[in-house]
């Protein structure tokens, strides 16, 4: 007689699920322990399937390791044994969540992030990063050229593309002194980089990127200065949770 599958829940730790072959009316009375963790160290929840199955979700700390733990469930219906296989999870926050730039081109501005690991593995912010610039409602310029133009048709989607090509405003460099620190789960982190602006730039005119920090886009806006002056950041926003 061939053995019966394992049942296993598998996820990240906020939503480790699977089915289990019980009626949906005892789902109430539905009890887990999973090996190595303490019982009030996650939630239970159930939901009632078609099939005449219930499905069973353990909010689990963001920070459970990952890997697989031996587990029991009970209900009314009896008991089963179970393996819990918690997925990796990277996620940092980061904050704040979009930066306004100022200075004059060819600078080096600092910038400060702060970051918060909420994933279940180390995460490293690396070393060096670029923001690609456009100028600033590219998009938009773009969107009313191609609709507001004599091009028809088709040929609407290449006059957008040529504004938004032309808005192309070289690339910030983004440096960090030193090694950045490898944040293990549940750290934080205060990100110290410079943010090297392009030559081209025009004085007094706004350009648009993103930073990629950790995996998490970061908005940027830099506003080029017609002077030479203290360069300067500051927040557009709160922290960034994705």
């Amino acid at each position: 007689m061939a053995a019966r599958p394992a049942l296993v829940l598998e996820g990240e730790p906020g939503d480790v699920k699977g089915l289990v072959p019980w009626q949906p009316s005892v789902r109430r009375s539905v009890q887990v322990s999973v090996e190595g963790l303490e019982p009030g160290s996650f939630r239970v929840l159930t939901a009632p399937m078609s099939d005449g199955h219930t499905e069973i979700r353990l909010l689990m700390a963001a920070g459970t390791p990952p890997g697989e733990y031996p587990a029991r469930l009970v209900s009314a219906e009896g008991s089963l044994n179970a393996r819990v296989r918690v997925r990796s999870c990277t996620r940092v926050r980061v904050h704040p969540a979009d930066l306004l730039v100022e200075g004059v081109p060819g600078a080096d501005v600092p910038v400060t992030v702060y970051l918060l690991n909420e994933g279940n593995v180390p995460a490293d912010p690396g070393r060096v990063g670029v923001v690609a610039l456009e100028e600033e409602d590219a998009v938009e310029r773009a969107i009313v050229a191609g609709l507001m133009g004599e091009a028809r048709s088709v040929e609407r989607f290449g006059t957008a593309a040529d504004v938004i090509a032309a808005a192309q405003a070289g690339t910030v460099r983004v440096v960090a002194p030193g090694r950045p620190k490898s944040m293990s789960p549940g750290a934080g982190y205060a990100l110290s980089v410079d943010f090297r602006l392009p030559e081209g730039l025009t004085p007094g005119r706004s350009y648009d990127g993103t930073w990629q920090v950790c995996g998490q886009p970061v908005p940027v806006r830099v506003t080029v200065t017609e002077q030479p002056r203290q360069q300067r950041t500051r927040s557009r926003g709160g922290s960034n949770d994705r």
